[in-house]
């Protein structure tokens, strides 16, 4: 039972950092990379039990009885399974709840501001996922911002909006880089922000 809490606990972990640190550009590499190996440890730690039961109970000579090795051996290939299924659906409740904090935070306190598209960037990392962001630089406190804001958050929120657009399943950018939009951004965490036009 301690095995199991600790790895609920080590997966909540992952599942904090993934929900405060999604949305920003400058950590996204990090927080991606650390939050798949702490869901992966977690769940390591939550299977624990059965991996050692599979290992140590039924331990079978294959030459003896091969119908019970291959049982055992698609246990195992069922738990790996199961287990990079979970990452993908534990990503994907991170982002949610990142998006949810991000429009928690853009209800109230918010400044409104234009903005300049400097770049577009698609993050990848290789078989674990890519985002797409576009780069806005703006004023705040005096000091010149350069801010990414997650696209898919956008489509999320207004999948007809004059900024962006659904075509073919790919999001497209109605603005060219280079084009003044006008952004909306939380007054305590810049990094929360969204383009409204």
């Amino acid at each position: 039972m301690k095995k199991i809490t600790a790895g609920i606990i080590i997966i909540l972990i992952g599942l904090t950092l993934k929900a405060i640190f999604n949305h920003n550009i400058e950590y996204w590499f990090t927080i991606k990379n650390t939050c798949l190996i702490i869901f992966f440890v977690g769940l390591g730690i939550i299977q624990f039990p059965l991996w050692d039961k599979i290992d140590n109970r039924i331990s079978i000579n294959k030459k003896k009885n091969k119908k019970k090795w291959l049982i055992t051996r698609a246990l195992k290939i069922a738990l790996i399974v199961f287990s990079v299924f979970s990452v993908v659906i534990l990503e994907k409740v991170g982002k949610r709840i990142n998006f949810e904090f991000r429009n928690s935070y853009l209800s109230e306190n918010t400044i409104k501001t234009k903005g300049k598209i400097i770049d577009y960037k698609k993050l990848h990392i290789v078989r674990a996922g890519e985002e797409e962001f576009y780069l806005v630089r703006f004023e705040h406190d005096g000091k010149i911002l350069t801010k990414g804001i997650l696209s898919d958050y956008d489509l999320w929120e207004n999948k007809n909006s004059e900024v962006y657009s659904l075509k073919n399943g790919e999001l497209k950018l109605n603005k060219v880089i280079g084009s003044t939009v006008e952004i909306e951004y939380s007054e305590k965490y810049p990094s929360f922000l969204r383009m409204t036009k």
